[in-house]
């Protein structure tokens, strides 16, 4: 048995690695998640050109492993659950402010460009597809579309430079 800093068995053995996002009770469907949870993420934010809302889907966040929901004082965010495991409430009278994930690296990447690049919302993935080996069979596959998706991110980028007046972003002019 592997045991932490304190001689206790951690609550949750971290695969990838942990990474903390700013959340709240509306951006946490309502508080609901749970440790060991899969949850999808959208990125909400604003168009620089258009000043229109966007949401966006990146496949490295379709399901992303929840370690822990916690208060702005770092309290667990506790459930009331039926015999059957499911929901019924939070027990916590605080309000979710900080969502910990077990992350993969471009997941970590998308996550946090989000975090400072918007918003992050989390949706609760339906329990058929709560399944760890169903999730970690499936993560190939979002891969290779997250970098088809990077690649042509960068790609429309380069094409918007040329198209820009001026030098580029750090050229010194006299």
């Amino acid at each position: 048995m592997v045991l932490n800093s304190c001689g206790r068995r951690p609550r949750y053995d971290i695969k990838s690695g942990a990474v903390s996002i700013n959340t709240n009770l509306v951006k946490s469907v309502g508080g609901l998640p749970k440790a060991g949870d899969w949850v999808q993420i959208k990125i909400i934010r604003q168009n620089s050109q258009t000043r229109m809302i966007e949401v966006l889907s990146y496949a490295e966040l379709e399901a992303v492993k929840l370690i822990s929901l916690q208060s702005q004082s770092g309290e667990q965010i506790k459930h009331a659950t039926n015999k059957n495991g499911g929901i019924l409430a939070s027990e916590s009278e605080s309000k979710p402010a900080i969502a910990t994930f077990d992350a993969k690296r471009d997941q970590v990447e998308a996550l946090l460009s989000g975090e400072y690049g918007g918003e992050l919302h989390m949706i609760m993935l339906p329990v058929k597809l709560q399944d760890d080996d169903l999730q970690e069979s499936l993560y190939e596959d979002r891969l290779k579309r997250a970098i088809e998706r990077k690649k042509k991110e960068l790609e429309e980028q380069s094409k918007e430079q040329l198209h820009q007046p001026g030098g580029e972003a750090n050229e010194i002019r006299r």
